[in-house]
C-alpha cells in the first residue's frame, strides 16, 4: 500500500437517514462524491472525532427532497440544509454552506492558542462507503440532542421572555431555575417526539416550538394549583456585561415602544424580529396560519417604525432646546 493512501482507520466516517428516498447504489456514490468536497478543510480535525450525517427527506415539500447535512466536529456542530428536486443537487447545495461555515470556523480557530497546525500527515478522506444502516449517531438521537444543545443560548432567551410574559412577578433566581427546567424538559422529549417531527419544519425551528410547548404547560400547570403565598420582590437583574450593554439598551427601547401588544402578537414579534425566524416558519411554531403571521409581522413592522420615528423626533427636541 502507498504510505500516502489513507488508512480505513483514518477515514472520517458518514452515514445516510433516507425518509420516503430509496438510498441505491448510484445514488450512493453521487453523495460520495458531493461531500468529497469538504475533505480538504477537514484536514486539521482528527478523522476519528469527524461524522458526517446526510437526511434525505422526501416527505417535506412536494416534489422536492431536502438535504439536511450535520457534521460533527471537535466542540462544534455544522448544520444545513437544502431542498432540491434532485437528492444529489440538494445535498450538494448544503455542502457549499458547510464550506463556507468550515472555513468561518477556521478562521476563529486559528486565533486561538491551542489550535496549532498539525504535522504533515497522509491526506484523510471520507470513506467509500456510508455506515450501515441502524448505525452511527442517528440509532439513539445522538445527532437531534446535538443541534438542540447547539440551539439552547437562543431557546434559554425565548423561554425567559415568554416567562417574564407568563409569570412576571417570579424572582430573578427562581426565573432562572425555571428556565432551565424548562429547556430540559423540552430536551428530554426529543427522542420519543422525533417521529412526529413536521416534516416542513426545520430543526431550530421545531426545537423553539417544544420549549413553547414546555411553558404554556408550565402555565397550565401553575393555573390548576392552589394559590401561593405572595411572591416575594424580584431580585434586581445583574448588571450587563460589556458587549451586551448596546444589545440589552435596543431590547428594552423595542419592549417600550411595543408595550401593550397582545400576547399572540408579542410572541411573533419576539420570533421574527428577535430569534430571526421567518414568517412560514413562525407559522410553524405558533401554530397559526401563514397569510395571518406575515400581515401581523407587517403590521409590527410599520408601528415599529413609526415608534423609532418618533422617538427620532423627541430626541431632535430636546437636543434643540438644549442648545
Amino acid at each position: 500500500m502507498d504510505d500516502t493512501t489513507p488508512r480505513m482507520a483514518e477515514r472520517f466516517r458518514w452515514n445516510i437517514v433516507t425518509r420516503e428516498v430509496h438510498g441505491h447504489p448510484l445514488l450512493r456514490q453521487r453523495l460520495r462524491r458531493a461531500i468529497a468536497r469538504l475533505e480538504r478543510h477537514l484536514q486539521a480535525f482528527p478523522p476519528d472525532a469527524v461524522h458526517l450525517q446526510i437526511r434525505l427527506d422526501g416527505e417535506a415539500q412536494p416534489e422536492r427532497i431536502t438535504a439536511a447535512l450535520t457534521l460533527r466536529l471537535p466542540s462544534n456542530i455544522l448544520h444545513a440544509e437544502k431542498a432540491h428536486a434532485d437528492a444529489a443537487r440538494a445535498v450538494r447545495e448544503a455542502v457549499g454552506v458547510l464550506e463556507r461555515r468550515l472555513e468561518s470556523l477556521k478562521e476563529r480557530l486559528r486565533r486561538e492558542p491551542a489550535w496549532k497546525r498539525k504535522a504533515r500527515r497522509a491526506r484523510v478522506a471520507f470513506a467509500a462507503e456510508p455506515l450501515p444502516s441502524g448505525a452511527g449517531p442517528e440509532a439513539a438521537g445522538e445527532i437531534e440532542r446535538s443541534l438542540f444543545e447547539m440551539h439552547r443560548p437562543g431557546l434559554a432567551r425565548y423561554a425567559r421572555r415568554l416567562l417574564g410574559r407568563t409569570a412576571p412577578s417570579l424572582p430573578a433566581e427562581a426565573a432562572e431555575a425555571e428556565v432551565r427546567s424548562l429547556i430540559g424538559e423540552a430536551a428530554d422529549k426529543l427522542p420519543a417526539l422525533l417521529a412526529e417531527k413536521p416534516a416542513r419544519m426545520s430543526e431550530r425551528a421545531w426545537h423553539y416550538r417544544l420549549v413553547r410547548e414546555a411553558v404554556q404547560a408550565r402555565l397550565r400547570r401553575a393555573l390548576a394549583a392552589p394559590a401561593a403565598a405572595p411572591p416575594t420582590p424580584p431580585t434586581p437583574p445583574a448588571a450587563p456585561v460589556e458587549q451586551d450593554r448596546v444589545r440589552q439598551a435596543l431590547v428594552a427601547a423595542l419592549d417600550t415602544a411595543l408595550a401593550g401588544l397582545p400576547e399572540a402578537e408579542r410572541e411573533i414579534f419576539d420570533l421574527h424580529f428577535h430569534e430571526g425566524f421567518a414568517p412560514d416558519e413562525v407559522a410553524m411554531i405558533v401554530g397559526r396560519p401563514p397569510a395571518e403571521v406575515r400581515r401581523t409581522i407587517e403590521q409590527l413592522s410599520d408601528r415599529l417604525h413609526e415608534a423609532l420615528r418618533h422617538e427620532e423626533a423627541t430626541a431632535a427636541a430636546a437636543a434643540g432646546t438644549a442648545s
